[in-house]
């Protein structure tokens, strides 16, 4: 006698979106996300009409969570804001650099946070050419350092410290152990040096001139 069935597993529209993001945008299908979530594709199409229409849930999704810099915030902080709001956005949406280049609607993800940090920037002293640039040079350093992450995860690198002979590269293993989260501390000290050098970049202030007239 066959048994009988067990109810389907129950889904709610954060556990799609959630495990969309898992899956990484450059990986997802509606047939694969039916496999991680445990159900049949009806079920799926219950929630989610089509494979673009969950592409823009994802997107909402990222958008909402977005923190721009409050005006009143002093642009290198508001900047270093930016570079970890960046990460998160490629930790969280592994794709999402690949999207924006090809699609407007993501692009829109990415130029909302990089629009807010150029107009502080511009009001700090920047000229407009300097704030698009800075903002660059700190979105190429972010997307380059999860880029980096990822293809070690992929490659099985957990810490490359472990292969190092202690003997022969004595300064690097005692600058590892020195370090409780060796990666961390390299994405912070390395934004935070981007950000020191563009303040060369802003305009000086501009001083009141000087009265006129018989001293």
């Amino acid at each position: 006698m066959p048994r009988p069935r067990g109810r389907p597993p129950r889904v709610e529209e954060a556990d799609i979106v959630q495990a969309a993001l898992q899956i990484g945008l450059q990986n997802l299908t509606m047939r694969g996300l039916a496999t991680t979530l445990g159900v049949g594709a009806s079920t799926l199409y219950y929630h989610v009409g089509s494979l673009e229409e969950l592409r823009g849930m994802v997107r909402d999704r990222l958008l909402a969570g977005l923190q721009l810099p409050a005006p009143d915030v002093p642009w290198d902080e508001a900047l270093l804001g930016t570079g970890r709001q960046l990460r998160g956005l490629f930790e969280a949406a592994p794709g999402l650099a690949d999207a924006a280049l090809a699609d407007a609607e993501w692009s829109h993800v990415l130029l909302t946070l990089h629009e807010a940090a150029c107009a502080q920037l511009r009001a700090a002293g920047f000229d407009a050419g300097a704030a698009w640039l800075a903002i660059r040079t700190v979105a190429e350093f972010v997307e380059g350092f999860v880029a980096r992450q990822r293809a070690r995860a992929r490659a099985g690198f957990a810490d490359l410290a472990d292969l190092w002979p202690e003997a022969e590269h004595p300064n690097l293993v005692a600058a590892r152990r020195a370090l409780p989260d060796p990666d961390e501390a390299r994405f912070e000290f390395g934004l935070t040096c981007i950000i020191r050098g563009l303040e060369g970049a802003r305009r000086p202030a501009t001083r009141p001139a000087k009265p006129s007239g018989p001293p």
